[in-house]
């Protein structure tokens, strides 16, 4: 009895390891150096590591080993290069070209379904020139039906030296998506002005219907076995 226990156990403990994997941070802010990637596929010396911006050349790059991908939109379905900036992140080649504004969008898509605990986007700022903030927005997806929203508003003032136009999202229930498009929406009273770049997120894989099913049949397992053992306890 002992060692079927045992077995059990050390079945539930390998398939925590094994069938639902941690969360991982896909990160495009370098500020130094190019280990500032996180989750992204072969980066090369074409990603920026300050201030400056850079024009990747491609409007498609691979995430986390090929099974995710982040794709830049002038006007979706139209692709446009991806821009980078380190201390900010991803932009589209159109526009504020180190950035994402009305009609572009970044969209990133994953293979597996994720949930989603934690965004971040830069260049989003307060303008009190202008009169108004800048906004966007983040939408997500699960088999194209919509799972998720954040608008996106600017609080920091742009005119205050060190700033960067952050804004970080940390959520409680993830939601669980396959597609999370940036974008800034159209005949908004902002629209004309606002802009702003990806920055980082935190995703982790949902398990697959097998993957439950086996954690289930552990667990009933478990809880027999556990029955078991207290009659076998009351007859001795």
């Amino acid at each position: 009895m002992r060692k079927i226990w045992a077995i059990l156990t050390a079945g539930i403990f390998l398939f925590g390891i094994t069938g639902i994997a941690g969360a991982t941070t896909i990160s495009f802010v370098t500020q130094g150096n190019l280990s500032g990637l996180l989750g992204v596929d072969s980066p090369t010396s074409a990603w920026s590591t300050n201030n400056t911006t850079k024009n990747l050349g491609v409007a498609m790059w691979n995430l986390l080993g090929g099974t995710a991908q982040v794709t830049g939109y002038t006007n979706y379905p139209q692709t446009g290069n991806l821009t980078h900036r380190g201390t900010r992140g991803l932009g589209v080649h159109t526009g504020e070209w180190d950035e994402v504004d009305n009609p572009e969008s970044i969209i990133i898509t994953f293979a597996q379904p994720q949930y989603l605990n934690y965004l971040e986007v830069r260049s989003l700022f307060f303008e009190p020139m202008l009169g108004g903030r800048e906004e966007g927005d983040v939408f997500g997806y699960l088999n194209n039906s919509l799972t998720f929203t954040q608008h996106l508003v600017g609080v920091e003032n742009i005119y205050i030296p060190g700033t960067d136009g952050s804004l970080e999202y940390t959520y409680s229930t993830p939601s669980v998506i396959d597609t999370l498009e940036f974008t800034v929406l159209s005949g908004k009273s902002y629209t004309s002005f606002s802009e702003f770049a990806v920055a980082k997120l935190e995703v982790a894989p949902v398990p697959e219907p097998a993957g439950l099913v086996l954690l289930g049949s552990f667990s009933l397992g478990i809880v027999a076995l556990s029955k078991v053992k207290k009659l076998i306890g009351g007859i001795a």
